[in-house]
């Protein structure tokens, strides 16, 4: 094959993978890529390759890198100090994956040989278009009134938010979930501060309350509070366009 020839080819080869990572951003198809257990059972969150401006994508995954890091220095130090009592793991689901936004919950399970065993959720939201972690506030100015912080399983500062209406939404949820009666009661006399995430699957927001006594932590699981709910309550209506979509092409819902 002559030179020039091979030239040409590389050329079209190099302009139809340009056009078609185009594609992928115009389309809101968000590319994923699996990465090995950062340390044992610890699951890594994935890395975008496609779905939003290169500069994006590099400054979300950097948000990424830096959770993998956190996890792996703390789960060496739990297994350390509980020696072979100890055990971590870690879970990523990925709930929504375009368009707009992209969202990773990580769930941590982990005895470190101290009174009993632990669990945490924390949330990732970006939006795309900003690589960069949503304002729930300017999302929900109704429901996240106010913003508070909270410790997750491996160190790192959760965001989280607050309000009555959001709180009376979550126990009304428990309710209507036939929640344990006496976690019923729990809930109505402890302030509530929540964690959130787009649940595609769901058609909703996940809610789930964050850094609850250890005593009543089995009573606050994540509750989906739907799309037709909060089209009342004076939510962004992109961010809700953006779920409905995420929910008729499948949404979120993968596990890592």
């Amino acid at each position: 094959m002559r030179a020039n020839t091979r030239v040409f080819i590389c050329v079209v080869f190099l302009a139809a993978s340009a056009s078609q990572a185009r594609a992928a951003n115009d389309s809101g198809a968000i590319q994923l890529k699996k990465l090995p257990p950062v340390i044992g059972s610890v699951a890594a969150f994935p890395r975008l390759v496609a779905g939003a401006e290169p500069a994006n994508v590099e400054r979300i995954n950097k948000v990424l890198a830096r959770g993998d890091g956190g996890v792996r220095k703390a789960a060496r130090e739990c297994l350390r100090a509980g020696r072979k009592r100890a055990d971590w793991e870690r879970k990523v689901s990925v709930t929504m994956q375009g368009p707009r936004y992209v969202s990773f919950v990580a769930s941590d399970d982990y005895f470190c040989g101290g009174a009993h065993p632990d669990a945490s959720s924390m949330a990732l939201v970006f939006d795309l278009t900003t690589g960069r972690l949503v304002d729930w506030a300017k999302l929900l100015p109704e429901l996240a009134r106010r913003k508070g912080t909270d410790t997750a399983a491996d160190g790192s500062t959760l965001g989280t938010v607050s309000s009555d209406r959001l709180s009376d939404l979550y126990r009304d949820a428990a309710k209507r979930g036939g929640g344990d009666p006496e976690c019923v009661d729990a809930l109505k006399d402890t302030e509530l501060n929540f964690i959130l995430w787009p649940d595609a699957t769901a058609d909703g927001l996940a809610v789930q309350p964050a850094g609850l006594p250890h005593v009543i932590a089995a009573c606050g699981p994540s509750r989906p509070i739907l799309v037709d709910t909060l089209k009342s309550l004076g939510v962004d209506a992109e961010f809700l366009k953006a779920i409905e979509a995420a929910h008729r092409q499948g949404g979120g819902g993968a596990h890592l």
